[in-house]
C-alpha cells in the first residue's frame, strides 16, 4: 500500500504540477491580456486627451466664429441701413432730377419765347428806327424848307419892313 500511496502521491504531484503549469499559463495569458488592455487603455487615454484638446480648440474656434458672425451680422445690418438710406436718397435725387429736368425744359421754353419776343421787338425796333429815320429826314427836309421860306420871308419883309402876320 505504500506503493499505492507513492503512486497516488506521484500522480497527485504530477497533477499538481500540471495544475500549476496550467495556472501559470493561464496567469501568463491573463497578464499578457491585461498588459494589452492597459496598453489599449493608455492609447485611448492619449487619444481622449488629444480629442479633448481638439474639442477644446474647436470650441474656442467656434466661439471665435460666433463672435465674428455676430460682428459680421452687425456690420451687415449697418450696411443694410446705409443701403436703405442711400436708396432713399437716390430716389429723392431721382425725383429732384426729374423735377429739375421739367424745370429746365420750362426754362428753355421760356428762354426761347423770350428770344422770340426779343427778336420780334428787335425787328419792330429796327422798323421803328427806320420809320423814325424817315420821319427825321422828312422833318429835316421840312425844317430846311421852312428855314428857306423864313429866309425868303425875312428877305421879303426886310424889303418891305412890315410886321409878320400872326400864326394861325
Amino acid at each position: 500500500m505504500i506503493k499505492a500511496i507513492q503512486i497516488l502521491n506521484l500522480t497527485l504531484a504530477l497533477a499538481l504540477a500540471g495544475l500549476c503549469a496550467f495556472q501559470w499559463k493561464r496567469e501568463k495569458d491573463f497578464n499578457d491580456r491585461i498588459k494589452k488592455l492597459q496598453k489599449t487603455v493608455n492609447e485611448q487615454k492619449v487619444r481622449i486627451d488629444s480629442d479633448s484638446r481638439t474639442i477644446k480648440e474647436l470650441e474656442e474656434d467656434n466661439t471665435a466664429f460666433k463672435s465674428q458672425i455676430t460682428t459680421i451680422e452687425a456690420a451687415n445690418r449697418e450696411q443694410e441701413n446705409v443701403i436703405r438710406t442711400n436708396s432713399t436718397q437716390l430716389a429723392k435725387l431721382d425725383r429732384e432730377n426729374e423735377m429739375l429736368k421739367v424745370s429746365l425744359e420750362a426754362w428753355k421754353k421760356g428762354v426761347q419765347e423770350r428770344d422770340e419776343r426779343l427778336n420780334t421787338q428787335n425787328d419792330m425796333l429796327k422798323k421803328l428806327n427806320g420809320q423814325r429815320d424817315d420821319l427825321a429826314n422828312r422833318l429835316k427836309e421840312a425844317v430846311t424848307r421852312h428855314n428857306e421860306v423864313v429866309k425868303e420871308l425875312n428877305a421879303a419883309r426886310g424889303a418891305t419892313n412890315a410886321p409878320a402876320p400872326p400864326p394861325k
